[in-house]
């Protein structure tokens, strides 16, 4: 088997661009741009940044035409949040923590987190916004 320059040029220029694609995916440490994952309830929830480097956790945004949905158990919220999590995993499979800003109008109404420590359970707290 004869190898010529030509081959061996070509073999390691690949593979450079591999390795330098793999650096560049990798070195994305952190994802933005709001980008929109799932709907389910009337609420549709955004991805804000996902950290798959050093934190493992992700930055939601809940957006929700009613405030229902983030009072009382928050049945459909953590149903959703679940949801979210599977996908996010699927990117980012350390994932460890979510937070999420729920949103109603365009108003800030909901703060909440998720940990894995915590069993996933959202734990969240009521921001009504000003004049209600």
């Amino acid at each position: 088997m004869r190898v010529s320059f030509k081959n061996c040029f070509q073999n390691k220029a690949k593979s450079l661009a591999v390795v330098a694609l793999t650096v560049f995916f990798y070195c994305q440490a952190t994802v933005a741009n709001e980008r929109l994952l799932m709907s389910h309830a009337g609420m549709e929830a955004y991805l804000d940044t996902l950290d798959c480097r050093s934190g493992y956790q992700a930055k939601l945004i809940i957006k929700s035409p009613t405030a229902g949905v983030f009072d009382g158990e928050r049945i459909e919220l953590q149903r959703l949040i679940g949801q979210v999590r599977a996908v996010v995993s699927i990117e980012c499979p350390m994932i460890k923590r979510m937070t999420a800003k729920g949103m109603v109008n365009n108003q800030l109404y909901f703060a909440g987190a998720t940990d894995k420590s915590w069993g996933w359970r959202i734990v969240g707290l009521y921001a009504a916004p000003p004049g209600r």
